[in-house]
């Protein structure tokens, strides 16, 4: 993985990049690094499963990668304790939002309210 970062970084610097320059890279990096053993290089390149890696909604499909934190984790059980409470109240904690969350933190909120 690391020589594909460095061979993707290298390649991009300096550039605007997306989805379709990702897969390309990708694509070239397989073939520069197993070429001339074509039969290894449309192996690898069948393995990735572009559409559901890129277009489709939720984790990774691997489910090995997992970006909830502490904070996050506090973001979602405030927005749930406000459903809870049917806007009736506040729950004890509110606070943090307004002191304690960063803009990051407040989407996980937003996002659970929603």
């Amino acid at each position: 993985m690391e020589d594909f970062m460095t061979y993707y970084i290298v390649n991009n610097a300096l550039t605007s990049i997306n989805a379709f320059t990702m897969r390309e890279t990708f694509a070239n990096f397989v073939e520069t690094f197993f070429n001339p053993d074509s039969s290894m290089v449309n192996s690898i390149l069948e393995k990735v499963n572009w559409e559901e890696w890129i277009y489709v909604v939720g984790l990774d499909p691997t489910g090995t990668l997992n970006f909830t934190t502490d904070g996050s984790t506090q973001a979602q059980n405030l927005a749930n304790a406000y459903i809870a409470l049917n806007g009736t109240a506040s729950p004890p904690n509110a606070s943090l939002y307004y002191h304690g969350y960063t803009s990051n933190l407040k989407v996980c909120f937003h996002d659970v309210l929603q």
